[in-house]
């Protein structure tokens, strides 16, 4: 196995992974007369290894890829599907040239070929050694697993499916040729990397470490379960539409009532449009400096990118703003066309105004403060595309009651129901969407 590893040329983190070094230096150690081994470290040093320590190594190695298997709810040949998660996890030059395209003719393909032949050879590989040192059959029931019942979160999900799809099309390769092909369409249908596999990130870390981590507990929401706004949701079909399509589109500013499915109107986005490659990333405020960043590793990738800003709005003393009026439209680098601003936010001013800001002199502290105002209006202005959500009529406020106390199956009468609807907004102030799922919800 470790020579296989050491053929990879653009799958060469392979080769570094911690469970593939352990099942590597098992192999070795047991071709070893007593099954002694020496490994000597990037430091220089040397480990010794009998055979207990390859037992602890084997048993924490076979814990690793049942522990992933879980997470993801895999089934059937345990060991392919970790190759697979890798594979897909995996961002190489390949990779990212092949993103939306498949694997382009010419060296790239060429060289792929040697790394294609290694993988059909490792995703074959012989373990009944193992099985042999440890006297077990637990390598053998990895490569045909059967889970007592799938569990998997819904936030995994869709990876689980994505990376069962290739593990079944490696699997299906006849030959190293084959295992290109497969590799290629998945290039093509999903991507590469954590893009393929996940659909919303958020920026973690600090200035010098920040990532981009997948949000896992993804809410399921789709356009299905907003009641009303049609005018609202055609208007933000039609601008993401184009965007996907490289058609001019528009930054988008979603404003209004508290509680009326702004929010819940991105995430219905996402799911609605997720299959043609749109990705959301959700940004706090305090994270808008991390813009420039977001231009810099999002450019060269061959997906569309929404940027979210959730209820977003400024303080006078707050001066992050900037950073976003740059990105959407005046500073000197241009943004790139896979990006897309969409924030939500109570105000049509984001920046906080005051009265004083509509004088020309107050206490001669500024001679201009007509440009004060100005500076703070421009940021909204930006947005190419302000969308108004106000709270529904009374009628539209009964109508959303009916259809949710439908939806959970509530058995109550209808006049019942719709006094203790009324009783119930009154009570909360306001007669939203968010204020009639809270009703409902009380209702047990």
């Amino acid at each position: 196995m470790k020579a296989l590893l050491s053929r990879l040329i653009f799958f060469s983190r392979l080769s570094v992974d911690p469970v593939l070094m352990g099942l590597s230096a098992a192999l070795e150690a047991l071709s070893e007369p007593g099954y002694d081994y020496e490994m000597e470290n990037e430091d220089g040093t040397v480990d010794r290894y009998d055979h207990d320590d390859i037992r602890q190594d084997l048993h924490v190695t076979l814990h690793e890829i049942l522990r992933l298997s879980a997470d993801y709810g895999f089934e059937g040949d345990l060991y392919a599907s970790y190759i697979a998660y890798l594979i897909a996890a995996d961002e190489n030059p390949l990779s990212l040239l092949s993103e939306g395209l498949g694997i382009p003719e010419g060296s790239a393909s060429l060289l792929s070929l040697q790394d294609c032949s290694a993988l059909y050879e490792l995703l074959h590989y012989d373990l009944s050694p193992l099985d042999q040192f440890l006297g077990s059959t637990s390598f053998s029931l990895l490569r045909n697993y059967q889970a007592a019942g799938k569990r998997t979160v819904h936030s995994l999900r869709e990876a689980s499916l994505t990376i069962s799809a290739l593990e079944r099309s490696l699997m299906r390769a006849g030959n190293p040729l084959g295992i290109q092909r497969a590799i290629s369409e998945f290039y093509r249908r999903f991507g590469s990397g954590s893009f393929a596999l996940h659909r919303a990130f958020r920026i973690e870390g600090t200035e010098k470490e920040r990532e981009l981590v997948p949000i896992k507990a993804l809410d399921p929401v789709d356009f299905d379960s907003l009641l009303g706004y049609e005018a609202q949701k055609k208007l933000l079909c039609e601008n993401t539409e184009a965007f996907l399509q490289g058609r001019p589109c528009n930054n988008v500013l979603l404003y209004g009532d508290a509680g009326t499915g702004k929010s819940t109107m991105i995430r219905a986005l996402l799911h609605h449009f997720q299959e043609k490659g749109l990705r959301l990333i959700e940004i706090y405020k305090q994270q808008l400096r991390e813009l420039l960043w977001l231009n810099e590793i999002l450019r060269n990738r061959n997906y569309r990118f929404l940027l979210f800003l959730d209820d977003l709005s400024f303080e006078e003393s707050e001066t992050e703003y900037k950073y976003l009026k740059s990105l959407i439209e005046g500073g000197i680098e241009a943004r790139p066309d896979n990006i897309l601003i969409y924030a939500t936010s109570n105000r049509r001013h984001l920046v906080r105004e005051f009265l004083s800001d509509r004088k020309d002199m107050v206490d001669q502290e500024e001679l201009h403060h007509s440009d004060t105002m100005e500076e703070k209006l421009s940021l909204s202005d930006r947005f190419g595309l302000n969308i108004l959500f106000q709270e529904p009529s009374f009628e539209d406020y009964q109508r959303i009651v009916l259809l949710l106390a439908g939806r959970e199956g509530l058995k109550m009468e209808r006049e019942e129901l719709l006094q203790k609807a009324r009783a119930w907004s009154v009570q909360r102030g306001g007669r939203t969407g968010r204020t009639a799922r809270q009703f409902i919800h009380s209702l047990g």
